[in-house]
């Protein structure tokens, strides 16, 4: 059975849609097979990216007019396999309202970045051992605070980063981790 991917963020209209879209494109040219998706935390009904941020987007091949926001099911626990919301503070919220998926969930620059220490290579090993070489050794209190390593910024916040510094970290970060899921056995 395929892993199954969930990207998060706060209304799922900018960072965790275009990371799914980019996970996906780094997958299918590795050829791995992995369901993926996305997901907010708070989506709100209405809410719109800005059209320059759609702009954006495209210009990197990502097209997102048909997008509309998605609200994390409650049944998620179930359905996803891995959970990597943009931030702490995403990942604080939903170890809260899914505390089953703690083991499971981290940011996604805290998983990549677990997955390249030599320790984690997921190469030969199958999704859950993966998830547990990269959950050994973790805690709650680590989600305490932000932090730039593991967090990446809101571009609908009052201080975004430039669309183009978003896009890269992302970019990096879905390929290295396409790269990671494309080393899992079944």
């Amino acid at each position: 059975m395929k892993p199954s991917v969930v990207l998060l963020c706060k209304a799922n209209l900018c960072r965790s849609p275009v990371a799914a879209a980019m996970l996906e494109q780094h997958l299918g040219a590795r050829g791995a097979s992995c369901s993926v998706a996305s997901a907010g935390l708070e989506v709100l009904p209405g809410q719109s990216a800005p059209d320059t941020f759609f702009d954006a987007a495209r210009a990197r091949g990502i097209d997102l007019r048909d997008h509309r926001p998605r609200a994390l099911p409650a049944d998620a626990a179930d359905e996803f396999d891995l959970f990597l919301p943009m931030t702490r503070g995403l990942l604080r919220t939903l170890v809260v309202a899914l505390p089953s998926a703690w083991p499971r969930s981290f940011t996604l620059l805290e998983m990549v970045r677990r997955s390249d220490a030599a320790s984690q290579t997921p190469s030969g090993s199958t999704l859950r051992e993966w998830l547990e070489q990269a959950h050994a050794g973790r805690t709650r209190s680590e989600l305490l605070g932000a932090d730039p390593l593991d967090d990446i910024r809101d571009p609908m916040d009052e201080d975004p980063e430039p669309y183009d510094v978003l896009f890269d970290r992302l970019d990096e970060a879905t390929a290295r981790l396409a790269a990671q899921l494309a080393e899992l056995q079944p």
